[in-house]
């Protein structure tokens, strides 16, 4: 049987317009479905493997005028018995597919040739193609979703958080909600909001998931879910290791557990950089560690979205609280024993990714410490407050892990420093440089740092 090339199908070439996007007519024996059929079938049938038909495919296009088998007979890939046995079936799926009566509106024929015979996409992937959404189909989903409440696991200034009770999923997530509700102002409401939107946009395994924005309609509070993640975060894990070293149960193990986990904080924060989101707020209590050690930083409350103003955000709402551990509510936004010098002295215009690479440079000096990078100056500054603690922050020299912790590596004392330099240019430029340095000081490579 001789080959059917594209006039022996009954269509006629077509002319792609080069303005805009082409359309195939979808009725009768059309080449793209018929290639499409003898692909989907091919790969099933055995004739070619997967690997083969991408080979065939960079030098082959479904809109040109050479059909797919002739393109593959033509390479050796088909031999001459499949290609007819090919046809033959794709000719009965043909038949089959447009034996019905033709439905105005319905989907091109082709779509529905991916739809029905490449259910798992991947030949309309091999082949460059994806099938047009239905929108007879399409519109919009609604559900409503049954949350209860078990107990309060953290507050804050601005908000409560509980653990709570998906009916509809049967599982357990967070809920977080402005405490206030109703009275509530639109300024705390957007900025809740805001905080929802942020770190729903950063998809990554690092970062918590959101589930849910919405609002309670008895209480009027707004509230979004996220995954629970437990108790246990960085700062206890970091607590425990140096309560066992300075009681001499000294375990190397331990320490490269923290740098892993440090590691993967690192990589979060690339993600985030790399969406032009920084956190502000980094510190071991900001980093989760569910109970198979996966690592997700969390509470992006002062997150900031760089763009090419970089005008410091409107955070008049921020927190109430005025310990000098906690966020601080102002133009100073951040927790000070682990704040960049640019944030201590209120230079909104400077803060950048760079002040993210500050703050994992203080996790970094709390792993090998068990403190707060600043927490000498905090102590110094118990009579003059919060305004004494930024001054010393913004001018004092960056502190270094062996003042603190004698034990401490060089090697890892050298990477904290360069990561937490006054200047911000001294600093790694990047989250992921700064990953790289822990990881080769862990595989006992040469440290740039160092």
């Amino acid at each position: 049987m001789p080959p059917p090339g594209p006039a022996a199908n009954g269509s006629a070439p077509t002319s792609p317009s080069t303005s805009g996007t082409i359309a195939f007519a979808g009725s009768g024996d059309n080449k793209e479905e018929r290639d499409v059929i003898l692909a989907a079938q091919g790969l099933r049938a055995g004739c070619f493997t997967e690997r083969q038909l991408r080979t065939a495919l960079n030098n082959w296009t479904i809109h040109g005028e050479t059909s797919l088998a002739d393109h593959l007979q033509t390479m050796g890939i088909l031999t001459t018995a499949d290609r007819e046995r090919l046809d033959a079936t794709a000719t009965v799926a043909l038949n089959d597919l447009h034996s019905g009566p033709a439905i105005p509106g319905s989907r091109s024929s082709l779509s529905s040739t991916l739809e029905r015979l490449d259910e798992s996409g991947r030949v309309a992937k091999l082949l460059g193609l994806a099938p047009v959404g239905d929108t007879a189909q399409g519109g919009s989903r609604s559900a409503e979703e049954r949350l209860s409440l078990v107990r309060k696991i953290g507050q804050g200034g601005l908000g409560s958080v509980w653990l709570a009770r998906d009916e509809n999923m049967q599982r357990h997530v967070a809920l977080k909600e402005i405490t206030r509700g109703s009275e509530a102002s639109h300024a705390a409401i957007a900025r809740f909001r805001r905080e929802a939107e942020i770190t729903g946009r950063l998809e990554h395994p690092g970062i918590v998931p959101i589930y849910q924005f919405g609002e309670d309609q008895k209480t009027d509070r707004v509230f979004y879910t996220m995954r629970f993640l437990g108790k246990q975060t960085l700062q206890n894990a970091v607590q425990e290791y140096h309560e066992r070293r300075e009681s001499g149960d000294h375990d190397p193990m331990l320490l490269r557990y923290l740098l892993t986990a440090f590691v993967s904080i690192c990589q979060a924060l690339g993600h985030a950089h790399s969406r032009k989101v920084i956190h502000r707020d980094l510190k071991p209590e900001n980093v989760a560690i569910d109970n198979f050690g996966q690592v997700i930083v969390i509470d992006w409350g002062l997150a900031k979205v760089l763009d090419e103003t970089n005008l410091p955000d409107d955070h008049s709402e921020s927190a109430s609280d005025d310990e000098s551990n906690r966020t601080i509510a102002g133009q100073v936004l951040g927790t000070p024993l682990y704040m960049a010098p640019e944030q201590a002295a209120g230079r909104g215009d400077e803060i950048d990714e760079r002040t993210d690479i500050y703050g994992l440079g203080a996790i970094l000096f709390a792993i090998l410490t068990g403190v707060a990078p600043h927490e000498s100056s905090n102590s110094a500054s118990v009579h003059s407050g919060a305004r004494g603690l930024f001054t010393a922050i913004a001018a004092k020299p960056t502190p270094l892990a062996r003042e603190v912790n004698a034990q401490a590596d060089p090697v890892l004392e050298a990477i904290c420093a360069k990561a937490m330099a006054r200047r911000r240019y001294a600093r790694y430029q990047s989250a992921t440089e700064l990953a790289d340095e822990v990881q080769r000081w862990m595989a006992g490579e040469p440290v740039r740092a160092y």
